[in-house]
């Protein structure tokens, strides 16, 4: 859980119970933007919004299990619950005046929780790879840093091999392109550099 996830999920609840009304911009901002309002430094946000209603009331159990079956029926909402780069969550619950129980689940990567690595081009002439979706070119001699919030493909062409070097970006790695291949070196806690081949 983070807190304030968990503050801004409840204030939205509360919202929407109070007023009736309903949906992601229900209160006129999106689901970063309350996050940030509570002080989440987000990489990453997203929302489950539910409401439930029974005349004969709920206990606890059964309004939080028909809430999240809900969520898990739905393709949109599962894939908020299953998002593999989601560190952290907040939920919140409040129930309106005519009976309606409104529910908001809160999904985050913190900023500090970024994936942060570089390409350096030591050969002789211009690289070409891709980040992910995103196509990169790079001069000789250059360094290029990438800060990004899921976990990240890099596929960097190399003239002297047929087959590119491919590798799931690693938070702090710096990978290093010559003529004769990909070396992936880091940073020891010393600060002193540390390679590791391939």
């Amino acid at each position: 859980m983070a807190p304030a996830l968990e503050q801004a999920a409840q204030e939205f609840a509360r919202f929407m119970a109070k007023t009736g009304k309903y949906g992601h911009a229900a209160d006129g901002r999106r689901p970063p933007q309350r996050a940030a309002a509570q002080g989440y430094e987000y990489c990453i946000v997203a929302e489950n919004i539910a409401y439930q209603y029974r005349s004969s009331g709920y206990d606890t159990a059964t309004l939080a299990r028909e809430m999240v079956e809900g969520w898990r029926q739905s393709p949109e909402h599962r894939k908020n619950m299953l998002e593999p780069a989601v560190t952290q969550t907040g939920v919140g619950i409040a129930q309106g005046e005519e009976g309606r129980y409104f529910g908001v689940q809160m999904f985050g990567r913190p900023k500090s929780a970024a994936i942060r690595f570089s390409v350096r081009n030591r050969a002789g002439g211009q690289i070409e790879y891709r980040a992910g979706e995103r196509k990169f070119s790079l001069r000789p001699r250059a360094t290029r840093t990438h800060l990004v919030c899921r976990p990240t493909e890099i596929t960097i062409a190399l003239a002297s091999k047929s087959e590119p070097f491919t590798t799931l970006a690693q938070d702090g790695a710096r990978y290093t392109v010559t003529d004769t291949g990909v070396t992936r070196g880091e940073r020891r806690e010393d600060g002193e550099p540390r390679r590791a081949g391939r």
